[in-house]
Order: structure tokens, then C-alpha cells, then sequence
């Protein structure tokens, strides 16, 4: 029994795309070649016309539907309605959610798009205050070192045994030590600065 797909949200059910991209959802996104492989060399190189269509995960994509050929993605359809409304001319969708700034950091460092680089960053230290730890596991699942400095100095606000975070899950062993680490040296730092009475003026 055939799977039923549904079509993705004008501009991609438009009917001048020349290729469709299909979400593991099962949603259909009908795209420009030429405008997704100006946005991402991943991209570009997947639609190149001298090589066998075929997707940055491996999946091949012989399948065509309304003849137009199809190429299967491990993204489901929220991931890439984010991803290609950024990369198409239309008003981007606002990254209000740390789930929304979560996925853009992983889809576009997967397809190598850097363009959306400080929005993506202002998206994500507008949840420090509020979930320094997941944007720690954020920042060092993705190797984004500034990033993760800011996560670290902006968790000192809460004791580690009183943090509530959405990101603990995804935190990974070595993350979660270094945290730690971080607070017990952070620690150790204030309370020498206590033990030095020099800082007070003398007085009889």
C-alpha cells in the first residue's frame, strides 16, 4: 500500500519547481535547483546534472511524482520549512523557540549554509538566562566554542542541583564534566577572592 504524501505550503507547491524534496513526514516540498544550489554547495552539488541524483544521506532517487524527480530526506517537514523559507526570497519564520534555533543550527551546518550564522546566534543566547544547559548541549554538539562560553558563564546564575533544563538529555558525559569542572573552579575563584580582607580599608 502506497504511503500518502502531503504537499508542503506555497512557495513550495509551486508549479514551476523543478525538483521535489520529500521530508521523512512524508511532506512534499517542491524547490528550485537553482536557488537552494546558490544557498548551499551541499545542495549544489546533490542537483549537479553530471552526477546521479541522489541525497546527502545516501538515499537514491529514482522515484518521480508528477514527473519530477524526488529526493528523500532524513529532515521531517518542520526542519525543512525552516531551512527553506531562510534559503528562498520570502520573509523568514522568526526563531522564537530554542527547538526552532535548535534545528536550524544542525540542518544548516548539515547542508553548509553560513549565511543565517548571526541569527542563528542571537537566536540561541536569548535562551541562556533561561536554559544555559541546553544551549551548552547545543553549542558543544556543534562545536560552536564562543557560543558555548557564553552557555557556561550564563549557567552560574542557577546551582547546578536547582538547573531544570530541556538539554540535559542531550548533554553528553564529557559535556556535563566540564560544566562541573567550570562551576566548582568558578567556585574556588569567588570564594579566594573572600579570603583576601585587603580589599577593605583599614580602621582602628
Amino acid at each position: 500500500m502506497p504511503f500518502i504524501v502531503t504537499e508542503a505550503d506555497p512557495p513550495f507547491n509551486d508549479v514551476r519547481a523543478d525538483i521535489i524534496l520529500r521530508s521523512s513526514d512524508n511532506v512534499h516540498f517542491r524547490v528550485s535547483r537553482f536557488i537552494l544550489s546558490i544557498a548551499s554547495p551541499v545542495f549544489a552539488d546533490m542537483f549537479n546534472l553530471g552526477k546521479p541524483l541522489e541525497a546527502i544521506d545516501g538515499h537514491s532517487s529514482e522515484e518521480n511524482h508528477d514527473g519530477l524527480p524526488v529526493v528523500p530526506l532524513v529532515e521531517d517537514s518542520r526542519t525543512l520549512n525552516l531551512l527553506l523559507r531562510w534559503c528562498y526570497p520570502v520573509k523568514p519564520p522568526k526563531l522564537t523557540t530554542l527547538e526552532d534555533a535548535r534545528r536550524m543550527v544542525s540542518i544548516t551546518q548539515k547542508y553548509a549554509v553560513d549565511a543565517f550564522d548571526d541569527v542563528i546566534d542571537e537566536a540561541l543566547r536569548a535562551h541562556i538566562v533561561s536554559d544555559p544547559v541546553a544551549i551548552v548541549a547545543v553549542a558543544v554538539t556543534h562545536h560552536l566554542d564562543d557560543m558555548t562560553k557564553a552557555a557556561f558563564q550564563g549557567s552560574l546564575t542557577t546551582h547546578l542541583t536547582a538547573i531544570i533544563s530541556s538539554g540535559v538529555t542531550n548533554l553528553s558525559g564529557n559535556a556535563l564534566n566540564a560544566l562541573v569542572r567550570y562551576h566548582t573552579a568558578c567556585g574556588a575563584a569567588a570564594a579566594a577572592v573572600t579570603l583576601q580582607r585587603d580589599f577593605f580599608p583599614s580602621c582602628q
